[in-house]
């Protein structure tokens, strides 16, 4: 409860100080992510970051993320995101991240298997998931339109197994004006 009201407090004053909606504007917003905990599991090792949910599809590994809103000025449409500020920092060691587990009814008494890892995003030094940020879709509260914005604290590389964690960074939202067309 108290947290609704503090992000409701924030829209508001985001909203209240947002510029006119004729012209183009950047929203900036600093973030900062602590280090992780590191907890052995059946499955692989799992990496808890505060504030911070773990997702992921099964199979996938099981990392962390945490969504952001932004308000957006009225009048106003998301044009691009970008990350300024940018301090990683490697974790020491090698980890074995978890995969994702299917998930099973809780009606039934079955053997729970555990869920194997993806053999091809396992096998693969790709950074998992890619980019430290997602900007989403718009979307709408009580007359505001928000963009979620989902940063993902760690970059995994399964098969060496190293881990870069998000020190801090800066969040810049660059807005544009809707383009309305009147129609006569």
């Amino acid at each position: 409860m108290i947290v609704r009201g503090l992000l409701a407090a924030i829209l508001v004053a985001i909203s209240i100080a947002a510029p006119s909606a004729g012209r183009a504007d950047v929203l900036k917003l600093d973030v900062a992510f602590d280090v992780p905990i590191r907890t052995p599991t059946p499955a692989g090792e799992v990496l808890e970051v505060s504030g911070a949910k773990l997702m992921a599809r099964p199979g996938e590994p099981l990392l962390p993320q945490r969504t952001f809103y932004f308000v957006l000025p009225h009048g106003h449409a998301p044009a691009e995101l970008r990350l300024e500020s940018i301090r990683a920092k490697p974790l020491p060691g090698v980890f074995e991240i978890a995969p994702a587990q299917r998930p099973v009814p809780l009606s039934r008494s079955l053997v729970i298997r555990l869920t194997p890892p993806e053999p091809s995003i396992y096998g693969s030094d790709d950074p998992r998931p890619g980019v430290w940020a997602v900007m989403g879709s718009v979307q709408y509260k009580h007359g505001f339109a928000l963009v979620p914005v989902t940063v993902h604290p760690l970059s995994y590389q399964p098969r060496s197994g190293s881990v870069v964690r998000l020190v801090s960074a800066t969040l810049a939202l660059t807005t544009r004006p809707w383009a309305c067309r009147r129609t006569s």
